[in-house]
């Protein structure tokens, strides 16, 4: 993916009823990805979560599912949920925009 500036590794969710239940082995593993916040007005008609960050990755299309965890190349961890498809566009390759939740760092002082 041109532009990219991390790499991203999926795990599946395996169990609906515990969240935190992920597949050992990667579903999808060092895919190049452009990990970028996602904007302010977008995050205004979702409406803003106390202690969740949202942002959009945007990947090659591949073997995605809302739920999966996403580990970037930094470790970081975020949860997709939403995944847009932008396919079969004669203008431009195809891309998907992934939705992602991450855990906002707390920090105390």
């Amino acid at each position: 993916m041109i532009g990219a500036n991390t790499t991203i590794t999926t795990y599946r969710l395996t169990d609906s009823s515990d969240t935190s239940s992920f597949s050992a082995s990667a579903t999808v593993s060092g895919v190049a990805a452009y990990i970028e916040n996602t904007s302010p007005e977008l995050v205004a008609v979702l409406g803003e979560q106390p202690g969740i960050e949202t942002y959009d990755c945007h990947v090659e299309p591949g073997n995605y599912r809302v739920g999966d965890k996403v580990v970037d190349g930094s470790s970081n961890e975020y949860r997709i949920v939403g995944i847009e498809r932008h396919e079969n566009n004669e203008d431009t390759d195809d891309i998907y925009t992934l939705r992602l939740n991450k855990q906002a760092t707390v920090y105390n002082e």
